[in-house]
């Protein structure tokens, strides 16, 4: 990104795509220290775009904040600290592999010498070994921000779902998800009319969930998301954005203040 004078965030967010809730995370982290105004205001010189760009890349490989923050403060840079990051995480990701490998042999070979297994078993292990992999590799996240009683509750509510209703409701998240990326890519503010009929639709969804696992427990995943830039990696991935989030988020503030919605919940 070319720069030939001093940016705002509001203008560094604009210009990057980075939300400005990310630029006050890598601040708060101490990733990123621009210079603030008599006023206060934060300005961003050439410098803290450049490490704005290196943080990205770092992130882009599956460090976490306090990794790269531990990279780019030596001096010089040591590219193989980076590589070691990266192999670690590739690692646990070949041994989730081979412990799934090792349960689908296991079911070929009790076929191969006739004993009765039947398709729908077969396919209810490959779904477990699926599970396995995306559960061993959330684990970090949902233990750093979820009792164990807590992460029982999402199970439990996840698991009321049929088969046929699971699949609707994450199609309807992935077109609501869609459709926000749309208005935010068409400069739709969050107070915008459509903005707010959005965030009724992402109230609408919520709220199957919220009644089975509590209020509390989650405003815990509110939090959770509005972290999300110091715990996605390559094997973990929000299923929306930082920009969708806050879209979403400050949207949804917009229609409470014109009751489409009901007041935020204490918990």
């Amino acid at each position: 990104m070319k720069m030939d004078k001093a940016l705002s965030i509001g203008e560094l967010a604009e210009r990057s795509g980075i939300s400005v809730r990310a630029l006050r995370l890598y601040e708060a982290e101490g990733l990123i220290k621009p210079v603030r105004t008599q006023a206060g205001r934060r300005v961003y010189q050439a410098d803290d775009v450049a490490r704005l760009q290196q943080i990205l890349l770092l992130k882009k490989t599956g460090c976490t904040l306090g990794q790269i923050g531990h990279l780019l403060d030596r001096r010089p840079f040591d590219p193989a600290r980076l590589i070691d990051a990266q192999i670690d995480a590739l690692e646990q990701t070949e041994r989730s592999l081979a412990r799934t490998l090792g349960l689908l042999r296991a079911a070929r070979r009790q076929l191969c010498n006739g004993e009765c297994l039947s398709v729908d078993a077969l396919c209810d292990l490959i779904k477990l070994g699926e599970q396995s992999m995306s559960e061993e590799n959330w684990k970090p996240v949902l233990d750093r921000y979820y009792t164990a009683a807590e992460q029982e509750k999402w199970r439990e509510a996840k698991a009321a779902f049929s088969p046929q209703g699971e699949t609707a409701y994450v199609r309807q998240w992935s077109e609501l998800i869609a459709e926000i990326e749309a208005a935010i890519a068409c400069k739709v503010t969050p107070a915008d009319e459509h903005a707010q009929r959005l965030a009724v639709r992402w109230y609408e969804l919520q709220k199957p969930l919220v009644e089975k696992v509590g209020v509390e427990v989650w405003n815990k995943a509110s939090r959770m998301y509005q972290e999300m830039d110091q715990w996605q990696t390559p094997q973990v991935q929000a299923p929306f954005s930082a920009a969708v989030y806050e879209f979403a988020v400050r949207a949804a503030d917009a229609a409470r203040a014109n009751g489409l919605i009901p007041p935020r919940q204490p918990g």
